[in-house]
């Protein structure tokens, strides 16, 4: 028994952080104030020559397509008076690619929080030990705002670095290499606003592991002061 306890300690410890990233990446990629603050933050009206309005169009119409809501990332867009294809078929197929990551990071946050809500219902049903899930959610938040804060560190000292790493070890092509003067997709995702993005994400997750590290520890001892078994 004591052995199945560790091993469920470790799953809830393990599935936390993977948990609170996914999360945090899923309510960022669809949010619209996130593509809002692009908009006016880095005036891509002026950058892209299309208006705000059909801006915003497109970026919903790209969360659709994430969550499969749209059969194509491709969009048309009223420019000068014409309706023209936004995305080059090199961009189509990045944002197929990026598609398909976020489909995984669905499923890595579906699966976590299922491990965490069956552990957590096995060591309260059946080992009547709350403790030992408290201790384990509190572990787990300690590793997410250690983990949390060494990425957020490195990318504030060598952003640009971690930025083609992860691109190179997420995507098996170059198609994610685009030119700003022609591809209109990293006209619109302009490079300061992923290091303005990830620095959002770090910090979101550094507080939200801190609050549930902190709510962890605070009943893990309440419950030893009322007698439960550790």
């Amino acid at each position: 028994m004591k052995i199945l306890k560790y091993v469920i300690f470790c799953v809830v410890m393990l599935s936390l952080p993977l948990l609170i990233v996914s999360s945090n990446l899923r309510f960022t990629v669809n949010n619209i104030a996130v593509y809002q603050y692009i908009i006016d933050h880095y005036n891509i009206n002026q950058v892209t020559g299309i208006d705000n309005q059909e801006l915003a169009k497109v970026y919903q119409h790209w969360i659709d397509y994430y969550n499969s809501g749209a059969d194509t990332p491709q969009v048309q867009v009223s420019k000068n008076g014409h309706q023209v294809n936004l995305l080059s078929d090199k961009e189509i197929v990045h944002l197929q690619d990026v598609k398909g990551l976020m489909q995984l990071d669905y499923a890595v946050q579906l699966i976590t929080f299922l491990l965490i809500l069956a552990c957590g219902a096995v060591l309260i049903r059946v080992f009547r030990d709350l403790r030992l899930l408290l201790k384990g959610i509190f572990a787990g938040s300690v590793l997410t705002f250690c983990m949390g804060l060494m990425l957020a560190i490195a990318a504030l000292c060598c952003f640009d670095q971690l930025f083609v790493l992860f691109h190179e070890i997420s995507f098996a092509n170059a198609f994610w290499i685009l030119d700003p003067a022609r591809d209109y997709l990293i006209m619109m995702f302009p490079g300061g606003f992923f290091s303005d993005i990830s620095i959002a994400l770090f910090a979101a997750i550094l507080i939200e592991s801190a609050i549930i590290g902190g709510l962890s520890f605070w009943g893990w001892k309440r419950t030893k002061k009322a007698g439960r078994p550790a």
